[in-house]
């Protein structure tokens, strides 16, 4: 049961477990122990005589039950307390999971949409690391940090944040049009580059988001892009095998071209290499170095320029 405090109650709360060190408070002498309990309860007693030290002595004292016991850390207490939207303002129907920070949110990415943007941008999802309770919590093998928010970005060459979309399931903040049409990744590309100035950027991205009418789409908006591509999402390409491939040689390169100006190329490298562009071709081919664990030493072999430029 709550009750007042009496200094001498307060006095051994405040010593308890812990020395004072005055020093650094004179300026005339080295003050250095226990402050006297006297003192301090002759102190408390003529200036806090008239006050009521209102709380339960017992919570008070359980706090200080151990020296070894870990106050909480600054940061949890604010992350506790701090409130970006009045909670009582969000509707019954809302189905934003961000809905707590998203003025936050857009401000931040306001901010980011007005910086200049570089020649070459790329877009590609990110894992922030969280292991809390929340329904979009996404688990992805093989990530550094394989549980978290996913997260898709639009990046410059140097790494600088341009857009962001936070991914939430269905509720993913995308057009519903777009995604039928395009599909998700599609959808989340066309989200993303829509404060791209036209015929001023490269756009990489890698196969989870390439599509035959995404890259059509870009060209539309006069956005030039390069990404690796799924076969099966491109009526499935008369591409030569990949065990013919490795027969012909390391460097061998296929090229199909469509009559809407999308060009797909395999290269054959370790392994075959398939990619998209809807500006770019095979080109004139450039010379890289790769190691020939048969031969045990570098050999030089024919790089398309799309892959060179991709890489």
């Amino acid at each position: 049961m709550a009750r007042g405090l009496r200094p001498n109650e307060l006095v051994d709360l405040l010593n308890f477990g812990r020395d004072s060190d005055l020093s650094s408070l004179s300026s005339d002498e080295e003050i250095v122990g226990n402050f006297p309990e006297k003192e301090f309860e002759y102190l408390l007693s003529n200036n806090f005589s008239d006050y009521d030290f209102d709380f339960d002595l017992e919570d008070t004292e359980n706090q200080f039950a151990s020296e070894d016991e870990q106050f909480e850390p600054i940061e949890q207490q604010l992350r506790n307390c701090f409130h970006v939207i009045d909670n009582e303002s969000v509707s019954n129907d809302n189905r934003d999971k961000f809905v707590k920070i998203r003025p936050l949110y857009n401000s931040f990415i306001k901010r980011c949409s007005e910086l200049p943007k570089e020649k070459n941008v790329c877009i590609d999802e990110q894992l922030i690391p969280f292991k809390g309770n929340l329904s979009i919590k996404q688990y992805i093998k093989g990530k550094p940090t394989p549980w978290g928010i996913k997260n898709f970005l639009l990046c410059g060459q140097s790494g600088i944040v341009y857009n962001s979309l936070l991914y939430q399931g269905s509720n993913t903040n995308i057009n519903d049009f777009m995604q039928k049409n395009y599909g998700l990744g599609g959808a989340v590309v066309l989200k993303l580059v829509e404060n791209l100035k036209p015929n001023s950027h490269n756009l990489f991205f890698d196969n989870f988001f390439s599509s035959y009418n995404l890259f059509g789409c870009l060209l539309k908006y006069k956005i030039f892009a390069i990404g690796t591509i799924r076969c099966n999402r491109f009526c499935n390409p008369p591409f030569p095998k990949d065990k013919e491939l490795a027969k012909m040689g390391r460097g061998t390169s296929f090229e199909v071209s469509s009559n809407h100006n999308i060009t797909l190329v395999k290269w054959f490298d370790n392994k075959a290499v398939s990619i998209g562009s809807n500006f770019i071709a095979s080109g004139i081919p450039v010379q890289v170095k790769r190691f020939d664990r048969k031969e045990k030493c570098s050999v030089i072999i024919e790089c398309p320029e799309i892959i060179n430029l991709y890489n």
